[in-house]
């Protein structure tokens, strides 16, 4: 996982569920809201360019940047 952009309803609560993850993820933007949720995901080797989960998480391949 290279970036993850995380709504969350408080600051702080972000690097808090990236523990959950259990590897390190090189850039974390967080938006402050009124959900928990993953917006937009940037990963190495995803099979394809771009998609969106049934969640409307953007899953982007960080090898197209």
């Amino acid at each position: 996982m290279e970036e993850i952009t995380m709504e969350t309803k408080k600051e702080g609560l972000a690097e808090d569920i990236l523990y959950l993850f259990s590897k390190p993820v090189k850039q974390l933007h967080t938006i402050i809201g009124n959900t928990v949720t993953i917006r937009e995901a940037i990963m190495n080797n995803f099979p394809v360019k771009q998609a969106e989960d049934p969640n409307g998480v953007k899953i982007l391949n960080g090898g197209f940047q």
